[in-house]
C-alpha cells in the first residue's frame, strides 16, 4: 500500500486536547486520524450501496 502525507492546520489548544484524549485511549495522532478517515470512507461506501 502506497502512503502519502497530509498537513492540517488547527488551533494549538485543539491539537493539545486531541493528543491528550487519544493518548488516554492508547492512540497517537496519526493513528486516530487514519481511523477517522477510514470510518468516513466506509460510511460513504455504505451510503452509495443503498
Amino acid at each position: 500500500m502506497q502512503t502519502t502525507n497530509i498537513q492540517v492546520r488547527v488551533e494549538s489548544s485543539l491539537k493539545s486536547d486531541a493528543e491528550q484524549l487519544f493518548s488516554d485511549i492508547g492512540l497517537d495522532m496519526p493513528t486516530a486520524i487514519r481511523l477517522f478517515l477510514e470510518s468516513v470512507h466506509q460510511y460513504i461506501e455504505r451510503l452509495h450501496k443503498i
